[in-house]
């Protein structure tokens, strides 16, 4: 059994959704079990955003989800209608109808529970469940919605909830790339890829998969393809296993215009928990945090203690004005630097190996590419650096780590 996920772009139109419908029945006369979730037309859910956005005197209000989870319900309606055409079994699912069960927050609901059994049982007597994707329903029986790219979430949690063998993806591209191709002409398809790879992509920015959808996919241990829904081709599997290596390997890149550095000299008894809470109770991301100590120039003075943090070059402002409204921090001293690009190389087993950072900082380095500032885990290094030459520093780092032949070279020294 499997479930397929259709996006925006594989249902635009009446025809564009008659065409992705073929891909149902190559899987069921394939004879695999099928069950399909889709998203809103491409476009659509801006359009009703809009309409919300014209009339809503606040933007929390219960209304907008009933809005925006209306471009899914027609959607699936299509595609039932579509399967029929081809000879299916096949009805639409709304999340009261299954139901889906979710915890209520405006616009970013989270899935409690699905109950599948009536599901099954359609499933069982050879039909093709639809289901709209991106919504659920609360305790009060209201329509809830999980946040852009929703859907991606829904299929996931299906595919869990059904004990699916594979959950396919259908995209616009050919797969989850080296680099994003508009910037690296000679960007790959990656074959084979690691869920916790997959991960560090899709919260660095990769739009391919919503990240809750990847970390869902992680926790429940679901089988994940990437594939292209307009032209042949094999993807990418996202796998589970840990798959060993002798030495770090570097699969992809990812860009993220619009970041910004900002640092906070705060008095060295101050506590930097409760700046970090203020972040945190504002839903304001950020990363590369470090604490630097500054030692009392004079008996006189104070020791300092310096935070230094990235977030979205839109952030800046409202992350200043926060801290600067909530904490006591009338003598903190505030310095920033926007228009950076956040570049981030993402691999197995990178952490620790200073081989991948020499030859990152060396290639920059020859090319007068300044960095501002550094970070690492597991499965990525991340460093921030001007907006001007993130498009050359993209080019230079897929070459040098090789990513244009394919699987990526293990002896990276060497290819340097």
């Amino acid at each position: 059994m499997i479930v397929q996920k259709f996006g925006g772009a594989s249902v635009a139109s009446p025809d564009t959704l008659q065409k992705t419908a073929g891909h149902v029945i190559r899987a069921v006369e394939a004879g695999e079990s099928v069950a399909v979730v889709v998203s809103a037309m491409q476009g659509v859910t801006d359009q009703l955003q809009g309409y919300v956005s014209s009339l809503a005197l606040s933007p929390d209000t219960g209304e907008r989800d009933t809005v925006l989870s209306a471009g899914e319900q027609i959607t699936c309606g299509l595609m039932a209608l579509a399967l029929q055409n081809l000879g299916l079994k096949s009805c639409s699912w709304l999340a009261w109808q299954i139901p889906i069960i979710s915890e209520t927050k405006l616009g970013l609901s989270r899935i409690s529970s699905i109950e599948t059994e009536k599901l099954k049982t359609y499933i069982l007597e050879g039909g093709i469940p639809v289901i709209a994707g991106f919504q659920g329903m609360n305790s009060q029986g209201r329509l809830t919605t999980f946040g852009r790219g929703g859907s991606d979430i829904t299929a996931v949690a299906l595919a869990a909830s059904l004990g699916a063998d594979r959950c396919d993806f259908y995209k616009d591209v050919a797969g989850i790339m080296s680099a994003d191709p508009s910037l690296v002409p000679k960007a790959k398809v990656i074959d084979r890829l690691s869920i916790q790879e997959m991960l560090e992509l899709s919260a660095l920015g990769a739009k391919v998969l919503q990240s809750r959808a990847v970390e869902l996919a992680a926790i429940k241990n679901v089988p994940v393809r990437v594939l292209p829904n307009f032209e042949q081709g094999d993807g990418t599997y996202l796998y589970h296993e840990e798959r060993p290596v002798e030495k770090p390997i570097v699969r992809s890149l990812v860009s993220q215009p619009n970041q910004g550095l900002l640092s906070i000299t705060l008095k060295a008894r101050q506590d930097c928990s409760d700046l970090v809470e203020v972040l945190r109770v504002s839903h304001i991301s950020f990363d590369m945090l470090s604490l630097i100590r500054q030692k009392a120039q004079t008996q006189k003075s104070d020791d300092r203690t310096m935070v230094v943090l990235s977030v979205a070059k839109h952030e800046i402002e409202r992350t200043i004005a926060l801290l600067s409204t909530q904490l006591d921090l009338k003598e903190a001293a505030f310095d920033s630097v926007v228009s950076l690009s956040k570049l981030s190389l993402v691999g197995v087993g990178l952490q620790g190996h200073s081989e991948i950072l020499s030859v990152l900082l060396k290639t920059l380095a020859d090319h007068s590419i300044p960095i501002l500032a550094t970070c690492t885990s597991q499965c990525r290094i991340s460093l921030l650096i001007d907006d001007t030459f993130a498009e050359l520093a993209l080019r230079l780092l897929h070459k040098v780590f090789n990513l244009e032949g394919g699987e990526p070279h293990h002896d990276i020294t060497r290819t340097a």
